[in-house]
């Protein structure tokens, strides 16, 4: 039987912003995470280790021109994500009626 359903994955390129989006928005996972009880700090860790590794992969491979300034975006995202994973006064947005 044919269990290829969906085809290759394909690495297609992206902005530098959205890099950093991908890399800050962790964060935001994590506290929803933390809020409900599902938070594994050793899992989360590594889910955004691959995360990172799959970006910089995708750099070599499809986006050589922006390597420098690629890395620079996925690491201020990491830093920005650490912010919010830290901040103390953070609260999920109420749910939409």
């Amino acid at each position: 039987p044919n269990w290829d359903i969906a085809g290759v994955r394909q690495l297609n390129s992206t902005s530098d912003m959205n890099r950093y989006h991908i890399m800050r928005n962790r964060g935001f996972m994590a506290r929803y995470f933390m809020v409900h009880g599902d938070f594994r700090p050793f899992m989360f860790a590594l889910g955004t280790a691959l995360t990172a590794a799959k970006e910089i992969i995708r750099l070599i491979a499809v986006d050589r021109e922006h390597i420098i300034s690629g890395i620079g975006k996925l690491f201020t995202g990491w830093i920005d994500s650490r912010k919010i994973l830290h901040d103390q006064d953070w609260k999920p947005m109420p749910s939409l009626k």
